[in-house]
């Protein structure tokens, strides 16, 4: 059991919150497309808003019709004209430096990526019923009604909810439940002894991935039908996320006692909720909502200008409860590791946190002020002061709450004739109420008081949660509670309702009462509670009950939330001075461990705010299949660091960031700072940043995670005294011209080449080899021209040109020397090489201690397509004794090469990531990373089904402990399945003299067609709906891939090539974009 305790979260998105007022976040929330078809049950669901920055796009890996999108991939599709490259030549177009910086600000200090909300469904049938309950005072049993009653519909009927509903069925209504969505990570949220209230009661469900309101009137008409004639007196929401569906709702059937939907976003949503107070002329928080890094500094700069950063600024997640990842930052340090620590993680309640709100530190005395409306007019039916202090390294650990009468002095001001605490917090209380438009029903305000008044921390629009463990202590206390007065309000139980003051008043208590909280300060697995503490706190005068919230066999760990705590304690006292002697008694038994059975008090912690005490291993940047290795990493039992190799910025054009579908969180994120432009610089940064992290003895591996990662990554791992392939040849093992030099100088067969930074240096090369006048074959018969010009750093084949001449080699010098490539790095020069052709074959391989094993050996489907010569279209698997060349088996032959292209550049430990090319009768090497295999990991499925391992899987173990590695042959040498990857190609006809085309979607008909294919295994698109859709050139301009495996070579190649004829044959469905 787990008391849900504050606002849980928000379901719209909106604009950007600089320029926020609500009626623009009711029409941003009206107008957004949701991708999806209608559900089973008729119903479509409040749209859950997956993020609150300026770009509208699908959650990380979320499904949609068109299938996934990583989250970069996203980005990229979103913003870059490929067209519009290759015009210029210079890789800038107009949004350019906005995508830039908003591609970097998005992830930079991030550890959690593409998680995606628990999703369990609550174990209702729905089943039409009235059930006999028994009073919840009285004792007697509920007798049917001989007329039909009126009908109380309770949304979301958790936690306090639920005890609503129960009075409801005790005043004589009939019940209907209606839940927001799947939401059964508050269905633990119930009381036990009102857990058969959940049975037997007519259920309705709308599915929360589809827009609500054009459902609306099928909604009312299925609950009409189901109350059966019987009048709907009430729709009121039983937790915070049933809150705008029952302002819709209620408002859609215009009941009188509805608050509307005009401010529903600001009852929800806490950013909001700010700035209508202070519109309203209320004080209200100073605040920021922040997606992005440059957001949060944002606000920290205009904060400081105010008062200093040192007073505290509260970092929190926009959805989440109580004081789950709440953090008290008094420096930007702290700032960007709370942001780090939140953004993308998956919380207590199940939901992604896609935003953080910044805000002032409210100093002062927090206080709970539970209200009931009743046609506008408000009273305050309980005053709860929270014993909050730090605890466990938690800044705000609840340890209990206090009932307090509302004339009493203020503690905040002493002055003679100040108004009492509840004159004070009341009239603010009721104040923020009327700007929030709330008329009818329970709200449950949270509000600092301090010397300079009182200010809102959060207020929802329903009763106090905490699963009603409060109800008994305020009924003893004050004779009502607010579930109970709830229902009077809808009941028309004026006479109740005239009794009740405005306030709690000292002269009408009849005890004192504390609900306290079970804090953990130990770490271990519960054997039991203590059963003789136990009867010493049964034994104290004030014990009313006593309910545990974990049970033996639990992990209890130090409590620094409302999700840690093990119990609640309810006292009631008819003094003050025997309830807090009582309440200090049970501080005491928590503080000596007295309290705690425990099996084993050693365990590890869960996932930690900050860096943990595992043994870590450093990924530099977890791009593309970097990404998958930092995964399984994780799974590995690792703490997992992410590096950055340098400005994220600078490498915003990678292909991916985050591959779609994997959940990723790091123990901590390392960037670099502007002034870091050397190898060396960030190496001395990032080992500082281990140091201040207490870390760096911690590290057991350095991977790359892709190619930008190669030389930081040698340079970490020398520097550590790890497993490494040293920083000597780093250079050559990422520069295409040093590489081909260095496995010469070693012998082995390399391309004839030229590194040229001006064009002269071309000129030299070429009259030295007697090319001015192009030819074809030199006098030992070797071919020459055409010639091949590409950059000396970038990927895939983005900006490789095939030369048939001078003229066209020295026009194709100048669109790439200087400019800015692929991935977004400026060329320093270009490599001009003689083109080598015949097949070209991928050779994906993990070393250790000097030791190579081939994983894997792709051959690409790689040809001339739109005017492009190099463009990749396919790459399929192969084994030994499958490909003949020359008399010779083909795997091993270019495997024995391959390793020796590994020994010459010393890559001794590691994943490796070749391309060689037969020409000629021999062997020889198109380039070589040392890191992973890319495409963002597309492969790695394909690669498991056929030979049953992948490099991804390998790469850890090939730079840590190798025992993996020596269960694997060192040539793939069979197969269970054969497997191709078919990148989706675009061609010139379909998008003809479009100006701007712009892909539709992927036809309904190709799509099924592919999906029902023998071979099929997954497609993955790589564009959306929306996005420009220029004809295929390179890797960058993939429209998607799809994944085909079959036991049978002839199927598999059947699917292929009707692949292949589909995307000239309806694939892609096209049109010119708008003006």
């Amino acid at each position: 059991q787990q008391p849900s305790w504050s606002t849980m979260g928000a379901s719209f998105s909106t604009p950007s919150p600089s320029e926020l007022t609500i009626k623009e976040a009711q029409q941003e929330q009206d107008g957004r497309d949701v991708v999806g078809g209608a559900s089973d049950d008729g119903f479509r669901p409040l749209a859950k808003a997956k993020t609150f920055g300026h770009k509208k796009a699908p959650a990380p890996g979320a499904a949609t019709t068109f299938g996934e999108l990583s989250g970069f991939r996203r980005a990229w599709s979103d913003v870059v004209d490929p067209k519009f490259l290759r015009k210029t030549g210079h890789g800038y177009h107009l949004g350019h430096e906005r995508f830039m910086n908003d591609a970097a600000d998005e992830v930079l200090y991030r550890r959690h990526f593409n998680f995606t909300p628990v999703k369990r469904v609550p174990s209702l049938k729905g089943v039409t019923g009235f059930m006999e309950l028994t009073r919840r005072q009285t004792g007697e049993a509920l007798e049917p009604s001989t007329e039909t009653p009126d009908t109380v519909v309770v949304v979301d009927p958790f936690s306090t909810g639920v005890i609503v509903a129960a009075e409801a069925l005790n005043q004589g209504f009939q019940l209907v439940y209606i839940f927001s969505g799947e939401l059964e990570e508050l269905a633990d949220m119930v009381p036990d002894e009102y857990r058969d209230v959940l049975k037997d009661i007519t259920t309705l469900k709308v599915d929360e991935a589809k827009e609500l309101e054009p459902q609306l009137p099928d909604l009312v008409a299925s609950l009409l039908a189901a109350t059966e004639g019987s009048k709907v007196r009430a729709i009121l929401a039983g937790a915070e996320t049933g809150v705008e569906l029952a302002d819709a709702l209620s408002e859609a059937m215009k009941l009188p006692t509805s608050n509307g939907t005009q401010l529903s976003a600001a009852r929800r949503n806490k950013y909001l909720m700010g700035e209508q107070v202070r519109a309203a002329g209320l004080r209200a928080v100073e605040q920021a909502y922040a997606s992005t890094w440059a957001e949060v500094a944002s606000f920290l700069e205009r904060f400081v200008q105010q008062r200093p950063i040192e007073n505290g600024v509260v970092v929190k997640p926009m959805n989440s409860a109580g004081s789950d990842d709440v953090f008290l930052c008094h420096s930007e340090d702290e700032v960007k590791e709370a942001y780090g620590c939140i953004m993308g993680k998956r919380n207590q309640l199940g939901l992604v946190n896609d935003g953080v709100l910044v805000q002032e530190y409210l100093t002062g005395i927090e206080y709970v002020v539970d209200s009931v409306t009743l046609d506008g007019e408000h009273k305050c039916v309980a005053i709860w002061e929270y014993d909050r202090r730090p605890a466990n390294g938690g800044s705000f650990v609840n340890f209990g709450q206090k009932l307090l009468a509302g004339d009493v002095p203020n503690p905040c001001d002493p002055s003679p004739n100040a108004p009492s605490l509840g004159e004070v917090l009341v009239d603010y209380t009721h104040g923020v109420l009327d700007a929030l438009g709330i008329r009818y029903g329970p709200t449950h305000a949270e509000v600092k008081v301090s010397p300079s008044g009182p200010c809102l921390v959060e207020v929802g629009a329903r009763c106090h949660g905490g699963e009603g463990l409060w109800v008994p202590i305020a009924d003893q206390v004050w004779g009502y509670d607010q579930a109970k007065l709830t229902m009077d309000v809808y009941a028309k139980n004026t006479s109740t309702w005239a009794e009740v003051p405005r306030m709690p008043q000292e002269k009408l208590r009849r005890k004192h009462g504390i609900l306290k909280f079970l804090i953990s300060f130990q770490s271990g697995v519960l054997k039991r509670f203590n059963p003789a503490a136990v009867d010493k706190i049964k034994a104290l005068p004030s014990y009313v009950d006593i309910e545990f919230f974990r049970k033996p066999g639990d992990v209890i760990m130090p409590t620094i939330n409302c999700f840690g705590w093990t119990g609640a304690v309810k006292l009631v006292a008819p003094s003050e001075e025997e309830l807090e002697a009582d309440n200090a008694f049970i501080n005491e038994l928590e503080k000596s461990g007295e309290l705690y059975l425990l099996q084993d008090a050693s365990i590890p912690s869960p996932e930690p705010s900050l860096p943990g005490d595992n043994s870590c291993v450093i990924i530099v940047d977890p791009f593309s299949t970097g990404a998958v290795v930092a995964q399984n990493v994780c799974h590995a039992g690792f703490d997992c660091v992410c590096v950055y190799s340098g400005k994220l910025s600078d490498m915003a054009f990678l292909e991916s960031f985050i591959p779609a579908g994997l959940e990723i969180s790091f123990a901590s994120v390392i960037a670099q700072p502007e002034e870091a432009t050397t190898v060396q610089a960030m190496c001395e940064n990032t080992l500082g940043e281990l140091d201040r992290q207490n870390t760096r003895g911690k590290v057991v591996a350095v991977l790359p995670g892709t190619e930008t990662a190669v030389e930081l990554a040698d340079a970490l791992s020398e520097a550590l005294h790890l497993k490494t392939n040293g920083t000597s040849l780093s250079l050559a093992r990422r520069n295409k011209y040093l590489m081909g030099e260095t496995i010469r100088q070693a012998g082995l067969r390399a391309v004839a080449q030229v590194k040229a930074t001006d064009w002269s240096e071309v000129e030299a090369f070429l009259e030295e080899n007697g090319l001015l006048e192009p030819r074809r074959e030199d006098s030992q018969g070797k071919v020459w021209w055409p010639l091949v010009n590409k950059p000396l750093d970038s990927a895939g084949t983005d900006n490789v040109t095939l030369n048939r001449s001078v003229d066209e080699l020295k026009k194709s010098f100048g669109e790439v020397a200087g400019h800015v490539n692929g991935l977004g790095r400026k060329n320093e020069g270009c490599l001009i090489q003689e083109y080598l052709e015949g097949d070209e074959y991928v050779v994906d391989s993990c070393s250790f201690d000097g030791e190579h094993k081939t994983v894997c050996v792709w051959r690409y489907d790689r040809g001339p397509l739109n005017g492009s010569p190099f463009v990749c279209q396919g790459q399929e698997i192969l084994v030994a004794n499958e490909v003949q060349s020359m008399g010779r088996d083909l795997i091993p032959w270019i495997c024995e090469y391959t390793h020796g292209v590994l020994d010459a550049l010393q890559v001794r430990y590691g994943p490796s990531h070749a391309e060689v090319k037969i020409c000629r009768g021999e062997p020889v090497l198109v380039e070589v990373g040392a890191r992973c295999h890319g495409a963002e990991g597309v492969w790695i499925e394909l690669a498991q089904r056929c030979l049953g391992y992948d490099q991804a899987a390998l790469a850890l173990d090939s730079m840590h402990e190798g025992a993996a590695l020596q269960a694997i042959p060192s040539v793939p040498g069979g197969r269970q399945a054969y497997g191709r990857a078919k990148f989706l190609c675009v061609h010139d006809a379909q998008v003809g003299n479009m100006e701007k085309p712009t892909l539709v979607g992927f036809g309904e008909e190709a799509m099924k067609e592919i999906r029902s294919m023998p071979s099929y295994v997954g497609f993955e698109p790589f564009k959306k709906p929306g996005n420009p859709l220029w004809a295929t050139t390179d890797c960058f301009t993939w429209a998607g891939v799809v994944k085909l495996c079959h036991e049978s070579l002839e199927q598999l190649q059947q699917d292929y090539d009707r692949v292949r004829s589909l995307e000239k044959e309806g694939l892609f469905v096209v049109r010119e974009a708008e003006a």
